[in-house]
């Protein structure tokens, strides 16, 4: 059988595929399918830089709540002979106007109490979840246990509180900002 060309059959399909091969269609849709995969590729790159820093960002706010509701225990458990030292030691780790209301409760309230007693509290964490996060501040719900233990009391008395501790960053660090029981 021959065709307008001439050629019949195999030979048919060779000169077509040597048309295109030399001809403007297969240039164009190399062009075309090499900017696709060129799009395919830039697409992936971004989507994995996104994934990528997403994936940070969810470490460092789970880094920030299990340091928070750490530090929130801390400020929240003293003992008679180290209540002052204790404050010292955490002040770094609070905002200045959050470090001057706990020192101020601190002397006026919890050493007279110490005193009294030679009491010990601690705190405990329960659990804490991010409520809130933003660029440079978090809002952290921390679940407590805490247990006061004092000469004045016959047994160690066993409390359980809610706090959302608000802390903004300073520098690499987060600094609580303000503690509110719930």
């Amino acid at each position: 059988m021959t065709t307008g060309s001439g050629t019949s059959g195999p030979a048919r399909w060779r000169v077509r595929l040597v048309h295109l091969r030399e001809g403007l269609p297969r240039r164009g849709g190399a062009v075309l399918v090499g900017g696709l995969v060129l799009a395919l590729v830039a697409a992936a790159a971004a989507l994995y830089r996104h994934n990528a820093a997403e994936a940070g960002a969810e470490r460092e706010r789970e880094a920030a709540v299990e340091l928070l509701a750490d530090r929130a225990a801390a400020v929240l458990s003293y003992t008679a002979a180290t209540a002052e030292s204790d404050l010292a030691a955490e002040e770094p780790w609070l905002t200045d106007e959050l470090a001057e209301e706990i020192d101020g409760v601190t002397r006026s309230v919890i050493l007279p109490l110490v005193a009294e007693g030679d009491v010990t509290q601690t705190a405990r964490v329960d659990g804490a979840a991010l409520e809130n996060a933003g660029e440079d501040e978090v809002a952290v719900l921390v679940l407590l246990t805490l247990t006061t233990e004092s000469t004045t009391l016959e047994a160690p008395r066993v409390s359980s509180s809610a706090m959302r501790v608000n802390a903004r960053r300073d520098g690499d660090d987060w600094v609580i900002a303000e503690m509110t029981p719930l």
